[in-house]
């Protein structure tokens, strides 16, 4: 299941009772993500500790869509996956899933673009050792609220959170992630991995803007081809 709102929660429980609640992508721009009764979770991290233990398999990413009427996915920062029903061998238009499927009713087919990233910070590079400190407290949920991602601990030698961004020739957002900035200036995924990976409807080149919350934006002065 897709769940998006602009400002409203994902979810509105007022009452009745819920079996199951698991496998679905939960995202708002907004403070709330779910309101169940008279409670409300920010976060999909503090909608899972809720007694109810719903979603535990469950995504909060924004997810890019062709149009506000069509509904086919367009992009996403990662690749959401669901869990495999038998008795629901395709998608809405009749396309095989794969196993495991893509969350919601359409299976997209979107390339994996790889993309390595090295920056360095002013304020916390060290000029001695030639690496950047790692002294910050860095809170388990991403600050770019847009694009917010929550794990369950930080990896040593990480610097802060940054996002990471690709926007088309016009300059138009097409996909964003939030990722670590490691110590010695590498971007890594919030998996661990050195690269970021990004899906999109089609390989392309694209400008390149990484964001981070004390410092001004950078983006690459010419587009990137991402492969």
């Amino acid at each position: 299941m897709y769940t998006q709102a602009e400002v409203n929660a994902a979810i509105n429980w007022e009452n009745g009772t819920i079996d199951e609640c698991n496998y679905n992508n939960l995202y708002s721009t907004g403070p709330t993500l779910v309101n169940h009764g008279n409670d409300e979770f920010a976060t999909l991290s503090d909608w899972q500790a809720a007694p109810e233990g719903f979603d535990q398999n469950s995504y909060s990413s924004a997810v890019g869509f062709v149009s506000e009427t069509d509904l086919h996915i367009q992009n996403t920062s990662e690749l959401l996956l669901g869990t495999s029903l038998p008795e629901v061998p395709e998608d809405i238009d009749g396309d095989t899933r794969n196993h495991p499927p893509f969350i919601g009713a359409d299976e997209p087919i979107l390339d994996i673009s790889e993309l390595s990233l090295k920056i360095f910070l002013e304020g916390p590079y060290n000029t001695s050792s030639g690496k950047m400190s790692t002294t910050l407290t860095i809170p388990t949920t991403s600050p770019y609220i847009e694009h917010y991602k929550t794990v369950s601990s930080i990896p040593n030698g990480v610097v802060d959170w940054v996002l990471v961004k690709l926007l088309d020739d016009q300059f138009n957002l097409v996909v964003a992630q939030s990722a670590f900035l490691a110590n010695d200036g590498t971007i890594i995924s919030t998996n661990g991995s050195g690269t970021l990976k990004f899906l999109v409807d089609t390989a392309s080149d694209y400008y390149v803007v990484v964001e981070h919350r004390n410092h001004l934006p950078i983006m690459s002065a010419n587009p990137i081809s991402i492969q």
